[in-house]
């Protein structure tokens, strides 16, 4: 499985049969086993006949359990042991290694790893709803429904307040107008007489106060404007749009609430309209007929101007990076707490990099070589157009890093496994002991020479390790200067400070692209190149 640089979208590219098959295997063959040990399903591993679907949802479950925990649920010396534990063992929780995972990611990938295939998902689209409601932004199953407390009487209220516009107006009062007053009422005060009783029986199951108010203000789910950040559902990305996009729902936001508010008013103006039509007077001296037309076309202009305004630089952005009208019109409409759909790899590589804490402009700064290329990726993705070609070069740096980085990674855990600093403490010992080098000591001689052999390797081993930590740091330095020199050409508000933004991230990957890792290891990012040191390095 291959991810796509920029999107994050997931390639299968080989199901690791290919070569077997072709040299005349079969999966049907009784007793055969085809497949790669650590993601063997029991059934593969025992070599069953009757193998189908459910071996592929057992695999899966194996490659989700390596990604979130950091290892393989069964290990072993040889691919037999392997197996073994793949038809006898249970897997070790997922939690256990990954306690920050959400239950119910955790539960749907144990159930995949059932060794009972009946007792698996029964396919592939169970395990996908499930883990899709897993990145739902829920609350906890008792604070469903809280922010009826908070909907109903704005609603309620509203809707009173345009039958009081209504009868004030001077409407038509039919009969059945009181009883609908007393509906309203009641549809209004009954959520404050509930939520003392709903409020106590939270605070006596454990929740706390500032939990049980987020719960009751939180938005709707098709809210599609500002709100509050203290009341924003978790994982809302609202500071993590684009520009262009969250202005153009800012706007959208304010202009629903306008339009209930300014019901009210328009309902008045009927009302009064319709009294003086009947009557020939108005039933307000005080109140002109035509200043709440007035009033409420003021407003209602400068938000067509601003939605307008607005709706103008988000189809500039759309065209520019190439949106499909239909994409753009959900991201429009979707909710900013959706965690399923703004994880989906079309929609990753639009979002800001997240504030480091409330009200900061500085994003987080990635503490690991995948997530700085990743990071300095997404910059380049939302480069300006005329900047496209260095954003492109700059991904080819950063992947570059990355690989280097990930090399050095490897050659460090090495010399780690083989370097023993408690070993050059015990010869340095043994050597002590042994005393000094004499003619006439020839007993010890050949063990000295061991041990003095020895400890130079391990010396020099650990000389190695020193030069692989240090390449390592001036590696990571370098992707790290890239993120934040891209960071600045992202967030420079001038043409000039862009530019020389610019200039400076051009000058870093020049220097990733076009000087050899020898050269580029010998400097801190941004120096000027010291006195080489390949000679020292081939020798």
């Amino acid at each position: 499985v291959l991810l796509e640089d920029g999107t994050g979208r997931a390639l299968l590219t080989d199901f690791g049969v290919a070569k077997a098959l072709g040299a005349g295997q079969t999966m049907t063959e009784v007793g055969s086993v085809l497949g790669t040990p650590q993601y063997m399903s029991p059934e593969q591993a025992q070599g069953k006949a009757d193998i189908d679907h459910r071996t592929d949802l057992y695999s899966l479950g194996v490659m989700g359990y390596a990604m979130l925990a950091g290892r393989l649920p069964f290990e072993g010396p040889t691919a037999g042991d392997i197996m073994a534990q793949h038809i006898t063992k249970e897997a070790p929780p997922l939690r256990s290694f990954a306690p920050d995972i959400p239950v119910e990611i955790a539960t749907a990938l144990t159930r995949s790893l059932a060794k009972d295939p009946t007792k698996r998902w029964p396919d592939a689209q169970g395990l996908k709803r499930a883990l899709a409601i897993s990145l739902e932004d829920e609350n906890p199953p008792q604070l469903d429904g809280l922010e009826v407390f908070f909907v109903a009487p704005i609603l309620g209220l509203l809707l009173l307040a345009c039958l009081a516009a209504w009868w004030l107006g001077g409407g038509d009062v039919s009969d059945s107008f009181p009883a609908l007053v007393s509906i309203v009422i009641t549809a209004t005060l009954t959520p404050f007489l509930l939520l003392p009783w709903r409020w106590l029986h939270l605070r006596r199951i454990g929740f706390e106060g500032e939990v049980i108010l987020r719960g009751i203000f939180q938005p709707l789910q098709g809210w599609v404007g500002w709100y509050p950040r203290r009341f924003r559902r978790r994982h809302d990305v609202w500071d993590r749009l684009p520009p262009e996009l969250r202005h153009f729902r800012l706007v959208l936001g304010w202009a629903l609430l306008a339009a209930a508010v300014l019901a009210p008013a328009v309902v008045l103006d009927f009302g009064i309209v319709s009294h003086m039509r009947r009557t020939g007077r108005r039933p307000f001296e005080s109140i002109n007929v035509g200043d709440i037309p007035k009033a409420v076309g003021s407003v209602v202009m400068v938000l067509m101007a601003a939605t307008s305004l607005t709706a103008f630089r988000f189809e500039l952005f759309r065209r520019r990076r190439g949106m499909d009208p239909h994409v753009s019109s959900r991201m429009i409409r979707a909710s900013t707490a959706n965690r399923a759909y703004w994880a989906r790899p079309e929609n990753v590589a639009l979002l800001n990099p997240a504030p480091s804490s409330p009200g900061a402009g500085r994003p987080v700064e990635p503490t690991t070589a995948p997530r700085l290329a990743d990071a300095v990726t997404a910059i380049a993705s939302r480069l300006p157009e005329s900047l496209h070609p260095l954003g492109r070069e700059a991904q080819s740096a950063a992947r570059v890093l990355a690989d280097s980085i990930a090399a050095l990674d490897r050659r460090i855990a090495g010399l780690i496994r083989a370097f023993d600093p408690a070993e050059i403490q015990r010869l340095n010992g043994r050597l002590e002991a042994l005393g000094p080098m004499n003619d006439t000591d020839d007993e010890n001689k050949e063990l000295r020479e061991a041990s003095r052999r020895q400890l130079e390797a391990l010396r020099d081993a650990e000389g190695r390790l020193a030069d692989a930590r240090r390449k390592r740091e001036i590696e990571f330095g370098h992707l790290k200067s890239m993120w934040s020199v891209g960071a600045v050409v992202l967030a420079a508000s001038g043409d000039s400070a862009r530019l020389a933004a610019a200039a400076r991230l051009q000058e870093l990957v020049s220097g990733v692209l076009e000087k050899p890792a020898a050269q580029r290891m010998s400097s801190e990012p941004g120096a000027p190149a010291a006195i080489s040191d390949a000679p020292t390095i081939e020798r």
